[in-house]
């Protein structure tokens, strides 16, 4: 046997992921571009989260805003700002679609938020729950551990 060929057609190589991480104590604001990002973390106000990924981020950001104003957070219910085109972002009911939850609940409520979202629709999501809660854009912070876009060329 001259060479041993160990290669499946058409299985792409594993790339080595670590080439792709970032400073992760460079703050993004959310009007950047998020897609093929890995969040490691958020701050608001001041104050420093730990997450894996965007959705995290939505979940966790409401959690906190609910735990300042319940009222308020309630409020987003049926707010007609707080919707895209076919979906409404916040209600009372969990979604499942073919299997795959739509929707997480946010603890301590009885609200459930709509996470079936790319990165920079949750990043819009975001900014606009912001604003209702008079929280200024330049207090709320992501930090990346990784920028895997170049994997995407």
């Amino acid at each position: 046997v001259d060479k041993i060929i160990d290669e499946v057609p058409g299985r792409k190589e594993t790339p080595n992921y670590s080439d792709y991480e970032v400073d992760s104590s460079v703050p993004h604001s959310l009007d950047e571009d998020f897609t093929h990002k890995r969040p490691c973390g958020f701050s608001i106000d001041g104050s420093y989260y730990k997450v894996n990924s965007m959705r995290e981020i939505l979940v966790r950001t409401c959690t906190i805003l609910a735990k300042r104003d319940l009222q308020k957070f309630n409020s987003l219910v049926g707010d007609k700002n707080m919707k895209g085109r076919k979906i409404q972002y916040f209600g009372f009911d969990e979604v499942i679609e073919n299997g795959v939850p739509g929707t997480q609940k946010v603890p301590g409520t009885m609200i459930y938020v709509w996470v079936n979202l790319n990165c920079n629709q949750i990043s819009d999501v975001l900014m606009a729950i912001l604003q209702k809660f008079n929280v200024k854009h330049d207090k709320f912070k992501i930090y990346l551990k990784a920028d895997y876009n170049d994997l995407h060329i």
